[in-house]
């Protein structure tokens, strides 16, 4: 206020009242438009009980033409939803409605708001009654242009929003046209709403627009708490999604479609049952592999090293371990310069008109001979790959994307013996599945490394982690693929490592390239960070292609880097540990596209996880946090049998680089924990 207002001594001057308010015909209920009540829980339930369906014209169902149908921005960054028509002002936004398929159309595009921060935009349906079992979501989007972001569509409880499922998600350009998406809802209680989220990428070129994004006539599909799913066809080879099954949004976690093996060693199968195809790591047996009677020797399965000094593998690819098996020849007497040993794959189904053909090989001796593999294709034999001479002692990856023509085809593995004793070849993990295989090099390690390998050349490994690293004060706690601490990432660890010590990380081999842009994202934080570099390493010369030391400060950084060969070549990682065990490094999303780099930054899908909340369990009389000052231990009692007890402890254990430095109940030094010493 200013110094002019002063306080009032004569009574404040009344308005006129205003005219009186006629009474709510239905005071407690839904008023249908037309006339007449129902309950306020029958409102967006699906079913229409107002005669003018106007019970369910607010609850998200809508071509946008009239309005938004209930469907409510509540965004809160730069980016913000609203309703649209015409030629979107970005650079990749859609020209025409999904509905008219004209500029007078009207759509939800994503666009720049006035927020400060750079979170994702959010548009959210109201509060929606209890869907059946078979219910989904149906909806047209648009995402086109070099900077194309992110979409999901999550279910989310109203009453509790940390418990919501992400049901769908896109990533980058979709092209310049309206996709259909339909997605599975389920069955879920009354109070839950559908949510929209999309984040644009930004660019890092000043003058290149954002990209916007749009949706458009979303349906509510058997959504009905009741409605039975007409569509009795249960048969389903899973070859092209999950068919007529949909996934549960109340429970746990969600079934997983693969046609890879299964992430845990030493369980679930390594092929489909339909089409056969697999990966065959010679654990067990040959996999009905057959050795060709017209040759001069046999392939043999082996582990723990061969026969020969300086030659073959030490270990498996599989495990990593001498009691892993591997398939190999052996180049010893009584073997010849140019004896050949053939072995042949069982026949592959040619299912989608291209398959992805992966394996491990080791070429590793001073008279290597020749590895060829080649495609059989009913009558035709084309050979598809072939290496000569000694390569490097490693395990080496290579993937090929195959183009049979025939419904069947087999592939033919022929090992040839060099010049001397020195020449063992193997091959391990030897995979093909259906279509076309990813680009050779990229990987967001969310599953495994990618033909990525580490090196026994070096001092120490590189480690593929998710979360915060095991040392305070460094390393990444999310990676960068999800943001989150359930995605992977590969990094160095400082602990217990000398100052100067390095790890190397190989890439597969590419072809000679003209120009080639390799795009990836480091962490380097710490006060004892020491040096991530890359490599080009040839047979001739190592060139160093980047380098960067020290602390980096809290934060994923990405770098593109123009690469040029006129021979095969691949990349080297080093990370060089520095003064101390704060000094971890990471690395994650790595890229290559083929081109000069232009400064748009490529990304990867973002995968999706359950984000359902832990469940909860009923108190027992052996819960005990610690914390109590007359009780420590609460009901349980040491052991006199042993030699020495669990002790109650505040803050860290005393001992150098070992136990926690804080309790896990109030995530402080003040908190309580039981341990045990070693000193």
């Amino acid at each position: 206020m200013t110094s002019g207002c002063k306080y009032a001594t004569a009574p404040l001057p009344t308005g006129t009242p205003g005219p009186p308010t006629s009474p709510s015909p239905c005071p407690s209920s839904f008023a249908c438009k037309i006339g007449g009540c129902i309950p306020k829980s029958q409102v967006c339930d699906f079913v229409s009980q107002c005669a003018d369906g106007s019970d369910e014209s607010m609850c998200g169902t809508c071509n946008f033409e009239r309005g938004q149908c209930g469907w409510t921005d509540v965004s809160s960054g730069r980016y913000n939803f609203h309703l649209f028509n015409g030629s979107s002002p970005g650079s990749g936004g859609p020209r025409t409605d999904h509905t008219t398929n004209s500029a007078s159309g009207h759509y939800i595009l994503v666009e720049g708001s006035t927020g400060q921060f750079y979170s994702r935009a959010h548009i959210e349906t109201p509060v929606l009654g209890r869907t059946g079992p078979s219910c989904q979501i149906q909806f047209f989007y648009h995402m086109y242009g070099i900077n194309a972001g992110n979409m999901r569509v999550l279910v989310q409880n109203a009453n509790r929003t940390t418990d919501k499922t992400y049901i769908w998600s896109m990533t980058g350009n979709q092209g310049n046209s309206w996709k259909k998406a339909v997605v599975d809802i389920g069955q879920l209680p009354a109070g839950y709403k559908v949510q929209f989220e999309a984040l644009p990428s930004r660019s890092i070129l000043s003058g290149v627009p954002q990209s916007d994004m749009a949706f458009d006539d979303v349906t509510f599909i058997n959504c009905g708490a009741t409605v039975v799913d007409k569509n009795t066809t249960v048969n389903c080879t899973f070859e092209n999604g999950f068919c007529n099954f949909r996934q549960v949004t109340t429970d746990d976690f969600d079934w997983t479609w693969t046609n890879t093996s299964t992430p845990t060693v030493g369980t679930g199968p390594d092929r489909d049952h339909t089409t056969g195809m697999a990966i065959c790591d010679f654990e067990a047996d040959l996999c009905d592999w057959i050795q060709d009677t017209n040759d001069q020797f046999d392939w043999l399965r082996r582990r723990n090293g061969t026969d020969s000094k300086n030659t073959g593998p030490s270990v498996d690819h599989t495990t990593s371990s001498p009691y892993g098996y591997f398939l190999y020849i052996e180049s010893s007497s009584p073997r010849r310069m140019y004896d050949l040993a053939r072995i042949t794959t069982p026949q592959f189904s040619n299912s989608q008109g291209s398959s992805c053909f992966t394996f491990w090989y080791h070429m590793y001796g001073t008279n290597v001979g020749n590895l060829t593999v080649y495609l059989q294709d009913g009558p035709q034999k084309k050979m598809v790959f072939q290496r000569k001479s000694n390569q490097v002692n490693l395990w080496i990856h290579s993937a090929l994307t195959l183009r049979p023509i025939s419904s069947k085809f087999q592939l033919i593995f022929e090992g040839t013996v060099g010049n001397g004793y020195q020449g063992d070849i193997a091959i391990d993990d030897v995979q093909v599945l259906p279509g076309k295989c990813p680009p050779i090099g990229n990987c967001n390690f969310e599953i495994d490394t990618c033909g990525w390998t580490n090196t026994n050349a070096d001092n120490f490994d590189w480690l593929r982690s998710a979360g915060s690293t095991l040392t305070r004060g460094t390393g990444p706690s999310v990676d960068h693929t999800t943001n989150s601490d359930a995605g992977f990432y590969m990094y160095i660890s400082a602990l217990g490592r000398n100052a100067g010590q390095r790890a190397w990380f190989y890439s597969q081999y590419f072809l000679k390239t003209k120009a080639t842009c390799m795009s990836f994202w480091y962490f380097m934080y710490g006060q004892d960070v020491g040096t991530l570099r890359l490599y080009q390493p040839t047979k001739n010369i190592t060139s160093l292609l980047w380098s960067v030391s020290g602390n980096q400060g809290s934060s994923w950084r990405n770098v593109q880097i123009n690469i040029t060969s006129n021979i095969t070549w691949q990349v080297t990682f080093d990370g060089q540990i520095g003064k101390g065990i704060q000094g971890n490094i990471a690395i994650d999303d790595v890229i290559f596209t083929p081109g000069i780099c232009n400064g748009v930054i490529p990304t990867f899908p973002s995968p999706t996880f359950s984000t359902l909340p832990t469940p909860t369990y009923p108190p027992t009389p052996y819960d005990c946090t610690f914390e109590n000052q007359q009780q420590p231990i609460c009901s349980w009692t040491q052991d006199t049998s042993d030699q020495f007890n669990w002790t109650p402890k505040v803050g860290s254990t005393g001992s150098l680089n070992t136990g926690p430095t804080f309790d896990h109940t109030l995530q402080n030094r003040n908190g309580k924990e039981i341990n045990n010493q070693f000193e």
